[in-house]
C-alpha cells in the first residue's frame, strides 16, 4: 500500500481496495494468521532491513467467515544499529557526487567499505593494487561490518600481492543501479570513474594505473564489473564475475527478448515459465512479478528496467512488458539494446579486441538456479568468434555460487601478473615500502617480487639491509656476473644501479647484520685491472655515511 502526508496520530485504514496482495487480497482472507506493518520511508533505497525502518509488534489474529475482522496496528518499533563500524582495517569511504546530486537534485552519494591490508599502516610509503568488488543482490558496503564472509568469498588476505578492497554499495530507489549510466539512476558509471575513483586516489594509497585496478562482482555486481570494462577498458586492467546478471538478451534468463511474440510469462506452446531451475520450489515469472508488484519499487525485475529502460513519462522506469499478459513491448526493448554486453562488444569489436583482451573473467554454473548460463555460453561463442581473448568457464555444478579456493587463487594470480608485469620500472605502486613492497620473508619459499626483482635473469644472493629500505643482489653467474643494488628514496625503490665494489666477477653479496658492512666473493684481479683470476677471493666493504 502506498501513502503520503501520513501524520503521526492519524488512522491509516487498509481495505482490498486500497492495496495489493500476492497469493490472496485482504478480502480473500479467512483464518488464523501472524502480521507484522512494515513502513518503508526512505525513497533513495530499496533494501527494508536498516537503520531507520519502522515497524509494529508481531499480531496474531483470526479473520471470521465473513471477512469482516479489524485489526489495530500500531508502528512502535524503529531499527536500529545499522551504524558503520570501522576498525583498524576497514573504513567506510562516502563522497558526495557533483553528478548525482544534480540529477536527483539533492544530495547524492557514492558509498564503500574500504579494507585495507595489514601492512598500510606500517608501510606509509607504499602503493597498493586496488579491487573494486560489486556484491551480490542484496548486499551493501556493510556486509563486510557484519561478518568475514564476504572478506572469504573474494580472497581478500592469504593470495599473492597484498590488496586494498573497495567494497561498494549500489543500493537505489529501483534497486542495484550496477554503476551504468542510465536514465533513471543517472551518470552512475560516469560518476564512478570520474569522480569517486579520483576521491578514492586522494584518500589512500591505491595504484593509479589500469594495470592496477581490478573489478570483481557477483551476480548482479558480476555484470556491473563486466559493463564497467568494457565501457571504460583503459582505466582497468580485467573484470572477474561470478554468476553476472544476462550478458545477451537473446538469452534473459532463458528468454529469448528480441524473439517474435516475445513473452516473460508463456512459452511458445503457452505454458508459464519458471523463474527457478528448481522442481523441489516451483516459481515461475508471473508469480516472481506478482510478488515484486505487491512489495512495491526496488524488485529485481523493476532493478532491470531502471537500469535497462528509458524513463517513462510518469518519471519512472519503463516497463519492458504487460504485467497482465507477459508481452515485451518492441519499443520499450530498444532501449535495452544498449546494455546488451555481448551486443555491444559485437558491434564495437574492432576498437575492443585489442583494449580487452584478456581482460574478460567469467565463472558460471550450468545448473545456475535463475538461467544464467545461457547467456554466458552466447557470449563466450561471440567472443571466440570475434577473436577476442578471455577466459570463460562454465562448470559443471555449483548453482549460484561458483567461488572456490582454486578460484580466488586464480583470479589473484592473474591480478598479480598483470599488476607486476605491467607496472611501469620504478612505479611508486609498483614496489613501495620495505623489501621492494613485498610480503617480510617468512618460513614458506616463495619466489621474490616476480617481475620486479625476480625476472628472466639469473638472480641469486639476495640481502637486505636490517630497515628493508636497500638491497643487494647478484645477477649472472662466474665468469661475469655483477653485484646490483637498489634503495628506497622518499618512498619509491630507484632503478637497479651497479655497486661500485662490484666490476664484472663480483658474487654472493651478504650483508652484516648491522647493515655496515657488505661481504662478497669475486674473481677481481688484485691490481683492479687486467683479466680475472681463475680462484676467487673473499672481499668486505664497508659502509661510509648514509
Amino acid at each position: 500500500m502506498d501513502f503520503a502526508d501520513w501524520k503521526p496520530g492519524e488512522a491509516l485504514v487498509m481495505t482490498g481496495r486500497n492495496s495489493d496482495g500476492f497469493k490472496a487480497t485482504i478480502g480473500q482472507l479467512k483464518g488464523s494468521y501472524s502480521l507484522r506493518a512494515v513502513i518503508d520511508a526512505d525513497l533513495q533505497s530499496s533494501i527494508l532491513q536498516k537503520q531507520g525502518t519502522l515497524y509494529s509488534d508481531k499480531i496474531i489474529f483470526e479473520v471470521n467467515e465473513k471477512g469482516e475482522t479489524i485489526i489495530d496496528v500500531r508502528i512502535n518499533n524503529i531499527m536500529k544499529g545499522g551504524e558503520f563500524k570501522e576498525t583498524e582495517t576497514i573504513k567506510l569511504l562516502k563522497m558526495q557526487s557533483d553528478l548525482l546530486t544534480a540529477f536527483y537534485h539533492a544530495p547524492a552519494f557514492i558509498e564503500a567499505a574500504v579494507i585495507l591490508p595489514a601492512s598500510y599502516q606500517q608501510s606509509p610509503g607504499k602503493h597498493y593494487p586496488v579491487v573494486f568488488v560489486f556484491p551480490g543482490w542484496g548486499s551493501t558496503h556493510m556486509a563486510v561490518t557484519r561478518d568475514d564472509f564476504q572478506q572469504k568469498r573474494y580472497g581478500m588476505s592469504g593470495y599473492g600481492q597484498e590488496k586494498i578492497f573497495v567494497f561498494l554499495n549500489q543500493d537505489c530507489r529501483f534497486g542495484f543501479h550496477v554503476f551504468a549510466d542510465s536514465e533513471n539512476n543517472g551518470p552512475r558509471a560516469t560518476s564512478f570513474v570520474k569522480e569517486f575513483i579520483p576521491f578514492l586516489e586522494e584518500k589512500y594509497r591505491v595504484a593509479r594505473q589500469a594495470c592496477g585496478r581490478f573489478l570483481v562482482g557477483q551476480s548482479s555486481g558480476g555484470w556491473a564489473a563486466l559493463w564497467l570494462q568494457v565501457n571504460s577498458p583503459d582505466v582497468f586492467g580485467m573484470a572477474w564475475a561470478g554468476s553476472p546478471d544476462p550478458l545477451d538478451f537473446r538469452d534473459f534468463v532463458g528468454h529469448d527478448l528480441y524473439g517474435k511474440k516475445a513473452n516473460f510469462f508463456y512459452d511458445a506452446q503457452g505454458g508459464l515459465t519458471k523463474a527457478m531451475r528448481s522442481e523441489e520450489h516451483p516459481f515461475t515469472n508471473k508469480e516472481w512479478l506478482e510478488m515484486e508488484t505487491v512489495l512495491g519499487d526496488g524488485g529485481q525485475f523493476q532493478s532491470f528496467e531502471a537500469v535497462f529502460g528509458a524513463r517513462g513519462r510518469d518519471g519512472r522506469p519503463q516497463q519492458l512488458f504487460d504485467r497482465k499478459t507477459g508481452a515485451i513491448d518492441g519499443k520499450a526493448l530498444a532501449h535495452w539494446q544498449d546494455y546488451d554486453i555481448n551486443l555491444v562488444i559485437r558491434k564495437n569489436a574492432e576498437s575492443l579486441r585489442e583494449k580487452l583482451a584478456d581482460k574478460i573473467n567469467i565463472v558460471v554454473a550450468a545448473d545456475d538456479p535463475f538461467f544464467l548460463d545461457g547467456s554466458v555460453r552466447l557470449l563466450k561463442e561471440s567472443l571466440a568468434h570475434l577473436r577476442l581473448k578471455a577466459d570463460i568457464e562454465i562448470l559443471e555444478g555449483g548453482e549460484h555460487n561458483t567461488w572456490s579456493e582454486e578460484s580466488r587463487k586464480k583470479m589473484h594470480e592473474k591480478m598479480d601478473g598483470i599488476f607486476l608485469q605491467a607496472a611501469p620500472p620504478g612505479d611508486r605502486s609498483a614496489c613501495s615500502g620495505p623489501y621492494l613492497g613485498q610480503k617480510p620473508p617468512g618460513m614458506t619459499a616463495e619466489i621474490f617480487a616476480p617481475g620486479i626483482l625476480s625476472t628472466s635473469n639469473p638472480e641469486v644472493c639476495i640481502s637486505f639491509t636490517p630497515d628493508g629500505k636497500e638491497v643487494y643482489y647478484t645477477v649472472g653467474g662466474p665468469p661475469h656476473s655483477v653485484i646490483l643494488f637498489r634503495k628506497e628514496v622518499d618512498g619509491v625503490w630507484t632503478e637497479p644501479q651497479v655497486a661500485p665494489f662490484s666490476g664484472s666477477y663480483s658474487a654472493e653479496c651478504q650483508l652484516a647484520p648491522d647493515g655496515k658492512r657488505l661481504y662478497f666473493c669475486s674473481g677481481m684481479p688484485l691490481s683492479g685491472t687486467g683479466d680475472p683470476k681463475g680462484n676467487w677471493d673473499l672481499f668486505k666493504v664497508e659502509r661510509n655515511g648514509a
